[in-house]
């Protein structure tokens, strides 16, 4: 068995010769660590503060096809808190041969459960953001549809996403 003391401390192995730590050698092992840790919070950080798209999580009930000023419900099981949702609907003419509806119709959202906002307008493929109320696991929207008399449209959600983002 052997020792030594000065450059590097030297413990004897069994068959294997002297495993030699060096002082660059435990300079390299702490810089491997701290990077790992580095790592770990920031993986960490992002799972807490990144985007959720909850698209698959969002549940309509109502009638649909929906007639003008028809109401939907909009509830989202949301798996995390963010402060708020990005909602983009897709509205279509039910008759498909009737293009006449569309240009005119959109979608006032409006705050229900776990939401606290005044009422949006969301058109067609277009985006909105809406606040959240902190600690609220599901929220719940009401969505009105707003179109000439007469026409019926079918809405779905094209796609929601939990952010803590305002932009």
């Amino acid at each position: 068995m052997s020792t030594t003391i000065g450059k590097g401390v030297a413990f004897g192995g069994n068959n294997h010769g002297p495993i030699n730590f060096t002082v660059k050698g435990l300079a390299w092992l702490a810089a491997a660590v701290v990077l790992i840790a580095a790592c770990w919070a920031g993986w960490a950080w992002y799972g807490t503060w990144r985007d959720l798209d909850v698209t698959t999580k969002a549940q309509l009930t109502g009638d649909s096809p929906t007639a003008a000023d028809g109401t939907l419900t909009l509830q989202l099981l949301t798996p995390a808190n963010r402060s708020h949702l990005r909602l983009t609907l897709t509205i279509a003419d039910s008759r498909p041969t009737s293009e006449l509806c569309l240009p005119h119709a959109s979608v006032a959202v409006a705050p229900g459960a776990g939401t606290g906002f005044s009422a949006k307008t969301a058109v067609n493929g277009g985006e909105v953001t809406l606040p959240l109320i902190a600690g609220s696991s599901r929220p719940g929207l009401l969505l009105t549809l707003k179109a000439d008399p007469g026409c019926v449209m079918d809405i779905t959600v094209a796609k929601a996403v939990l952010t803590n983002d305002t932009n």
